[in-house]
């Protein structure tokens, strides 16, 4: 019986991680768990602003950055991937960081007041049309 895969032109290369890599992996994303919740039960004052939970956010956004990075490199086997399969893992992580300075961006506009959200529309400026009711469709002619 001939062997399907050294014929049919793709890749015969074929790894298999280590289970001690894994184990060591899981382990390491355990203690970063448990940094996470240690993380979340102290209060990390913020410089000229003590009561901001912008370092507490910081630092759970660091712990989970690592995390995800050993999934993907370790458990989802990019370490031992092609260039193409690296090319890909590292544009996720540059589209990520892109979109954190999105949101970074988004936090520090300020708020418009919409009708309905603070319950105070009068505080809101009215529209200098008038109101319209919507008609009951056309006339039909009477015979």
């Amino acid at each position: 019986m001939s062997n399907h895969n050294a014929h049919s032109g793709l890749a015969s290369h074929v790894h298999v991680t280590p289970v001690r890599m894994l184990v060591v992996n899981l382990i390491v994303l355990t203690a970063l768990m448990v940094l996470t919740i240690a993380a979340a039960q102290i209060h990390i004052p913020t410089p000229g602003n003590e009561h901001s939970p912008v370092m507490n956010n910081l630092v759970a956004m660091g712990i989970a950055v690592t995390k995800a990075f050993l999934v993907v490199w370790i458990f989802m086997g990019v370490k031992f991937g092609t260039k193409l399969i690296k090319l890909w893992a590292y544009a996720g992580f540059i589209w990520f960081g892109m979109l954190f300075f999105v949101y970074c961006d988004y936090y520090t506009r300020s708020w418009e007041p919409v009708p309905g959200w603070t319950g105070h529309e009068s505080a809101l400026p009215r529209s200098p049309l008038p109101e319209t009711v919507p008609s009951e469709g056309p006339k039909q002619p009477e015979l």
